[in-house]
């Protein structure tokens, strides 16, 4: 069952979001942590069936609204200072350094190796 969250921004904005947490991890031997981006203007929720299934595998899950969306939305979007580059540079910065906070040894970063033909 997914457990409800405040996380707070790089710059201290408070996003709302929801974590699928496996209850026995072992400090010595963590396991793997997926946080999931939503696409532009969808709220969280839409991926709750996919996280609920990342959960069943095995993985514990993080999923957030950006600023402005979703439950994340304090305020009328009109009065709202921000746009997608505050989402990337604030937001997801904000919930890197929850998860690494919240999953110690957990948060590891594959870099998606890229190829090119010159044939």
């Amino acid at each position: 069952m997914p457990e409800p969250v405040y996380i707070s921004a790089a710059d201290s904005y408070a996003l709302r979001g929801w974590v699928w947490r496996r209850p026995c991890v072992s400090s010595s031997h963590p396991g793997p942590v997926v946080i999931i981006n939503t696409a532009t203007s969808v709220r969280c929720r839409y991926y709750m069936p996919f996280a609920d299934y990342l959960y069943q595998q095995g993985w514990d899950v993080v999923t957030y609204d950006y600023r402005g969306i979703g439950d994340s939305r304090h305020h009328s979007l009109r009065k709202l200072k921000a746009d997608w580059i505050d989402w990337g540079q604030h937001d997801f910065e904000g919930v890197l350094r929850y998860v690494a906070r919240r999953f110690p040894g957990e948060l590891r970063y594959r870099p998606r190796k890229e190829t090119c033909n010159d044939n």
